[in-house]
C-alpha cells in the first residue's frame, strides 16, 4: 500500500514523484457517470497535469487495480462507497481540500405503516411422477 506520508491529499498527486509512480492514471469506470465527471473537474481544479482518467467498465477497472496490487504497482481508482472493494483490497480516500467530491452522504428510507419484507414463498406439493410401464 501507498503511504499517507507519500499521498494524503489530492494535491499530493502534483508531486513527480507520485506522478511519476502512478503513471499518469487515473483509473475509473464508465465514461460520463457522477464520479467520472467529479474527476474530470478535480482535474482541472487541483491542475492535474500529466494525469489522464482510464474508462472501461466498472469490473474493467477492479481487475486493473487488482492486477496492480498484485504487482506491487501503485494505483489510483475512482472509487465510491458503500462497495466490496473496500473489504477486498486496503483502500483509503484521498483528503479533498477543495470538496470537489462532496461530503458524507445520507439516505433517508420512507415507507407506509405496515410494510414489511415479501412474504415467503409457499411450497407446493410436488406432483407424483408419470408410471411408466415395464419395457419388454
Amino acid at each position: 500500500s501507498i503511504a499517507a506520508s507519500e499521498i494524503a491529499s489530492i494535491e499530493d498527486l502534483n508531486k513527480p514523484d507520485v506522478r511519476e509512480k502512478l503513471g499518469g492514471k487515473i483509473l475509473t469506470s464508465e465514461v460520463g457517470n457522477g464520479q467520472y465527471k467529479l474527476t474530470e473537474k478535480a482535474i482541472e481544479l487541483y491542475k492535474l497535469d500529466g494525469y489522464k482518467m482510464v474508462a472501461s467498465s466498472e469490473s474493467g477497472m477492479l481487475s486493473e487495480l487488482d492486477r496492480n496490487l498484485k504487482r506491487d504497482k501503485w494505483s489510483l481508482v475512482n472509487a465510491w462507497s458503500p462497495h466490496w472493494m473496500f473489504s477486498k483490497w486496503s483502500l483509503r480516500y484521498l483528503d479533498d481540500p477543495k470538496k470537489i467530491f462532496g461530503g458524507a452522504e445520507q439516505i433517508h428510507a420512507v415507507a407506509r405503516k405496515g410494510f414489511s419484507a415479501p412474504p415467503a414463498p409457499r411450497h407446493r406439493k410436488p406432483a407424483a411422477a408419470p408410471r411408466c410401464a415395464p419395457a419388454g
